[in-house]
């Protein structure tokens, strides 16, 4: 501490201040350290929640000019004229302030203290720090804080006192002889100061400031002298005639007298007290001695919050817990003292700053502070309105320090500012108000508006707009971050009001065109919400040809009511709503687009499939060119996704995104309809695993009577395929399958297909046993033997009888080189 003599160094050090002073011309230029050593002698008149320990020029005068008033309000000495130059710390004018602020508060000699009223004189005087000097000034220029009558009444009323005792004595804390500053004093005229007597005056400190001075393991002895002298201070003082003693509480002034006070010392706790006792029990209790091994320096509460991430998960979550066993009794104290609260949140700021997101203790600690939070904002007995100016003015932007600095923390800080403020609308929207105003990086500012809108489980418009206005500027913007979150700012929206989101659609139609792929992402999910809220429309879009083309009746879809019940749009309207939002789907969605938007798609899609069966050719063909772990997935091979709630993770800087899988919801006959028109169209020369793959998941249920219709015709675009499937040495055996146990095995369906494949098939057998096949000919062989050894089905039998005497009489020269030759003596006879 660079230009403070040594003595001014030892007290600042003493009072445990919040930031450590290494440049003094800095640390105490913005006010904000001297509010904190006054808040030290005057705890129930300086709030340190109202300041702010900025470096904005606006932050420095606003604590100074807080200061100005509280030291006109407690009558103190101190008049400051020109607040800039101790912001810019002109002449060292700074430095000389904090010297004399030390003479003023604890009555030690050091350099002529501040005095600023001479009872020997009517004339009102007041003195200015200038080039390190006691410049008196005329009354004319006094600033505008200048006290008014009564407060002159009270001013001339302690003067007067003063002559039998100093009036500076009752702000003084002492740690050795106390010095009588004379009643009118000149600085020309200064030498030194005369010792009248010596006295122990009462500290008016909490128990945990004065434990920071002491080793760790002396504690408890050191406690207990330290209380013995603050009795016997006072009891000392009683006798030499202060019988009483002037107490500030809740903004007002009470007598106490010595046995009151002292048994209001004993009752009251503050919270330091609570969770210095809940720390050294824990520490009594650690056979690892973590804590011991942690050098304490100072407050020992504050150094163990400091080094909290130094400590294992399990010492601090079992601190942790031990508060939340303790709960009541941290309420209670809380509820004493606006300080207190301000302390407890303070602490838990310095838990989530240093503590690691994904470890254990910031979600035990995040999850106390979001109880704890909503305990005390719904509390009608709580500080609430001090804690809601705190919140305001400092919690929210230490929050929100977090959340810049930690981005794996931004979606937890954003809960536990929403825990604040879920309790009022009013509050909300000043808290989106100071998001807008105060984050400067918009980038940052879209993401923290989307982690808060994201929270809300119900609509309020007032608290909506508030988004809704920002997103569709942020729309407009280039920058692709904040397209993204205003995206998503919309789409929280969309699940709670649709209906006021409606005219954004073209705004989105033409960003779905953008290149980004999270950009696309938010485009697709906010059709598919879209298109969810307007179902009930659906079958606006619907053909003759989709009235007669059927369905899998078994796949499932959320039930809706009537069209147009609960919905008052216009349907021409409504019509171009549904076409433009499928507009954006096939654009976002598609085989060309990125993986990340394919694989968001193909499970956000599920809920809408069934209701507008016109994106089943889009979600197939992209199905098609997935990864093989997210096919597995569609087609509930992996039992750990089957009908349950998962995150992707789709690019390193992006969120996470909640999705669900359930294949129930597919329509096994739209998806073989829309595979079968794909592989036509493309004019493919024969199917791949892939498709194969598809085949398999949409024929493995039973096929039901009333789909019989449209599974023949699926059959008749692709008995060819199948057919020519058999001689793949890749996918034979799925051919195989999916022929002898699935179409060739299905009541009434089975006739259709037999008539249909009679001339086919014995072509297939050609072909097959006309080139080196061998596996595709040895399990045709065991199938066919199979199905004559068991006789279970006639109408089978029958029909593969008949192929192999045809294939026999038709293909000689492939018949007799094939390996059913005995099979087809066999049945001949």
């Amino acid at each position: 501490m660079s230009g403070l003599p040594r003595e001014v160094i030892k007290w600042v050090q003493s009072l445990s201040l919040s930031f450590s002073v290494k440049n003094p011309k800095r640390a105490f230029n913005n006010g904000f350290l001297i509010a904190e050593i006054f808040s030290r002698y005057f705890p129930a008149d300086i709030q340190m929640f109202s300041f702010d320990y900025g470096e904005g020029l606006k932050s420095k005068r606003d604590n100074w000019q807080q200061l100005m008033v509280f030291f006109k309000r407690r009558g103190l000495p101190i008049v400051i004229k020109d607040i800039d130059s101790l912001i810019n710390n002109e002449n060292n004018s700074t430095i000389e302030f904090v010297k004399q602020v030390y003479t003023l508060l604890t009555e030690r000699a050091l350099m002529p203290p501040i005095k600023v009223y001479d009872t020997d004189s009517n004339e009102q005087q007041s003195l200015l720090l200038k080039e390190r000097e006691m410049v008196k000034l005329p009354k004319n220029d006094i600033d505008a804080f200048e006290p008014d009558q009564e407060d002159t009444k009270m001013e001339h009323s302690i003067m007067k006192e003063s002559t039998s005792r100093s009036p500076q004595k009752s702000l003084a804390i002492t740690k050795g002889p106390q010095r009588t500053i004379p009643q009118t004093l000149e600085l020309d005229s200064y030498k030194a100061v005369e010792v009248k007597d010596i006295q122990i005056k009462a500290i008016n400190q909490s128990v945990a400031q004065i434990r920071a001075h002491k080793d760790l393991n002396s504690l408890h002895s050191q406690n207990a002298k330290m209380q013995s002298s603050e009795i016997q201070s006072q009891m000392n003082m009683s006798h030499n005639g202060s019988q009483n003693f002037l107490a500030a509480g809740d903004g007002a002034s009470r007598i106490l007298s010595p046995e009151t006070m002292r048994e209001e010392r004993q009752v009251k706790k503050t919270i330091t007290d609570i969770l210095h006792e809940i720390i050294l029990a824990k520490n009594e209790n650690d056979e690892n001695n973590e804590f011991s091994a942690i050098r304490v320096e100072g407050d020992m509460v504050t150094a163990f919050f400091d080094n909290i991430h130094k400590f294992s998960d399990e010492f601090a979550c079992g601190f942790i817990q031990d508060m939340e066993e303790d709960l009541e009794n941290l309420i209670t104290t809380l509820y004493q003292s606006a300080n207190d609260l301000t302390a407890l949140f303070t602490y838990f700021v310095c838990m989530l700053k240093r503590l690691d997101e994904l470890s254990p203790t910031f979600s035990a600690t995040m999850n106390l502070a979001k109880l704890m939070a909503r305990r005390i904002v719904e509390d009608n007995d709580s500080p609430q309105e001090e804690f809601q100016s705190f919140f305001l003015f400092h919690l929210l932007k230490a929050y929100l320090q977090i959340a810049k600095t930690e981005i794996g923390k931004r979606v937890s800080v954003a809960e536990l500012i929403y825990a604040h403020s879920s309790h009022d609308l009013s509050l909300r929207i000043k808290v989106v108000q100071n998001l807008k105003t105060k984050i400067k990086d918009e980038d940052f500012m879209y993401r923290m508006l989307y982690y808060l809108v994201d929270q809300e489980e119900s609509f309020n418009e007032d608290w909506f707009d508030s988004f809704y206005f920002s997103a569709l500027v942020g729309l407009s913007r280039s920058r692709p971050t904040i397209r993204i979150f205003s995206l998503k700012i919309i789409n929280a929206i969309c699940r709670h009001h649709a209906d006021g989101i409606l005219d954004v659609t073209q705004k989105i139609k033409g960003l779905a065109k953008s290149d980004h792929w999270e950009v696309k992402a938010q485009c697709l999910l906010f059709s598919c919400n879209l298109l969810q809220y307007l179902r009930k429309y659906s079958y606006l879009l619907k053909t003759s040809k989709d009235e007669g083309s059927g369905g899998d009746k078994g796949a499932q879809s959320i039930n809706v009511s009537a069209p147009g019940k609960d919905l008052n749009i216009d349907r021409n309207y409504a019509k171009q709503l549904i076409s433009d939002n499928l507009d954006i789907i096939n654009s976002c969605f598609n085989p060309y687009v990125p993986r990340s938007v394919q694989k968001l798609g193909i499970y956000a899609l599920q809920s809408v499939l069934n209701d507008y069966k016109v994106l089943y050719r889009p979600y197939v063909e992209t199905f098609l060119s997935l990864d093989p772990e997210n096919k597995m997935i569609v087609l509930g091979q992996d039992e750990n996704m089957l009908r349950k709630e998962f995150y992707l993770s789709l690019a390193a800087n992006s969120d996470e995104y909640k999705v669900s899988n359930n294949p129930d919801f597919l329509d096994r006959v739209n998806m073989a309809r829309a595979l079968a028109d794909y592989i036509i169209e493309n004019e493919l020369e024969s199917l791949e695993s892939s498709h194969m793959e598809l085949i398999l998941f949409v024929t493995e249920e039973q096929m039901e009577p009333k789909t019989h219709d449209s599974w023949f015709k699926i059959f008749q675009k692709l008995k060819e395929y199948l057919f020519v499937a058999i001689c793949d040495q890749d996918i034979y055996l799925d051919a195989l399958k999916v022929l002898f146990e699935r179409f060739f095995c299905t009541d009434q369906l089975k006739f259709l297909i037999f008539e249909e494949s009679m001339k086919t098939f014995p072509k297939t057998l050609d072909v097959l046993y006309s080139n080196e096949f061998d596996d595709c000919k040895e399990e045709f062989k065991r199938i066919a033997e199979g199905i004559f050894d068991t006789n279970e089905d006639p109408t089978l039998i029958n029909w593969l009888k008949s192929v192999i005497i045809n294939f026999k009489e038709n293909y000689i020269q492939a018949y007799q080189e094939s390996n059913i030759t005995e099979l087809g003596e066999r049945i001949s006879s």
